[in-house]
């Protein structure tokens, strides 16, 4: 079984990695969509509901899923070609 190494002045986190990675994979997607779908997408990845985004952003729960839908539908897309690119 793999060792996490031991934190460092370097690497306070050695999790952190795999988090870092993470996000910076999910930033050229990101920059695909448009402002709304970013939006919405990016406050479901940290964690908010979408009747949160939609009382937070003043729009309706409705709206705020079909941007996600479209969001994810793109981000599905992306993904696809990804793998078919390697």
């Amino acid at each position: 079984m793999p060792r996490t190494p031991e934190p460092t002045s370097l690497l306070a986190r050695p999790d952190a990695i795999a988090e870092w990675e993470t996000r910076h994979d999910a930033l050229p997607l990101l920059r695909r969509l448009p402002p709304r779908q970013r939006q919405v997408l990016s406050w479901t990845l940290a964690g908010f509901t979408p009747t949160d985004i939609a009382d937070h952003l003043g729009l309706s729960a409705e709206t705020v899923r079909a941007n996600l839908k479209k969001a994810r539908r793109t981000a599905a897309a992306y993904l696809k070609g990804r793998e078919e690119e390697q």
